[in-house]
């Protein structure tokens, strides 16, 4: 039996300061177990596994552009962390799917879980508008028992209108029916940016798949849309600080599915 579901939720970003701003989007993931699907070529009707379909997760599009399955990458990438990984654990992938060969995906989470699914490390990657990615590796050595999360220093440039400073609490929650992301961005004395996942968790089969294809399409298609739509309201109404893109610094490469933004160029995108 595997876990792989959709996730249905909402998407909450908050951001602190003297320029505050909120948003609040129905968002819907996909919720993989990478040990299952590993030497198929179909997750699900209208859902492959890289080949071409409607829907496709392709290894190709996420943390590097070497030919190891997903599987094989975020062991290759825990072991080299520190972090045994054994044949019982399940390694658990939430992401949107690529629709027509597009894909961009400002966040992907991997979850080295155990038989319970509870959670024993973690990979977020992160990618851009720059057509840059990066990734947090989050350990045994990151993870906070005091506050239950893991925290990481801010290393990679993601918005215009925030600098390079400052670290990240993430923290976790998944059970058989939801899933729950924070992330909370703070500099040493003030919380700056909050983001917050909640998803439902549905079994995935063909049914749901189809029932979910609105949703789904909406994530994937939309997502740029509204970065570009919510950077412009900062830019223009609220006047929120800007910053240029900083030089690229460790552990940032180039994003092997980079979307369109950073093909464009904009204002408020330098």
């Amino acid at each position: 039996m595997n876990n792989n579901s959709i996730s249905k939720g909402i998407i909450i970003h908050a951001r602190h300061g003297n320029k505050p701003h909120k948003f609040t989007y129905k968002h819907t993931m996909l919720f993989i177990e990478l040990n299952t699907i590993v030497g198929y070529n179909r997750i699900a009707k209208l859902l492959k596994y890289n080949s071409s379909g409607i829907l496709s997760i392709r290894d190709k599009d996420h943390i590097d552009s070497n030919h190891q399955s997903l599987y094989e990458k975020v062991i290759t990438k825990m072991k080299g962390s520190g972090t045994n990984i054994l044949s019982t654990d399940k390694i658990m992938m939430l992401t949107t799917p690529s629709f027509m060969g597009y894909a961009f995906n400002p966040a992907t989470f991997f979850f080295v879980c155990n038989q319970d699914l509870k959670i024993k490390s973690a990979i977020v990657e992160v990618h851009n508008t720059f057509g840059e990615a990066h990734l947090y590796i989050l350990t045994e050595s990151s993870f906070s028992y005091y506050n239950n999360n893991y925290i990481a220093n801010k290393k990679f440039h993601v918005s215009p209108f925030l600098d390079r400073k400052g670290h990240y609490e993430f923290h976790f929650h998944i059970s058989q029916s939801t899933i729950n992301i924070s992330i909370i961005l703070n500099d040493d004395k003030n919380k700056l940016i909050t983001t917050t996942y909640l998803g439902n968790l549905i079994p995935l089969s063909t049914k749901a798949l189809i029932n979910s294809l609105p949703n789904i399409l909406v994530a994937v298609l939309l997502t740029e849309l509204r970065i570009l739509y919510q950077a412009f309201k900062l830019f223009f109404s609220i006047k929120a600080p800007f910053f240029e893109k900083p030089p690229p610094i460790e552990n940032t490469t180039v994003s092997p599915a980079r979307g369109f933004i950073s093909r464009i160029k904009l204002p408020f995108h330098k």
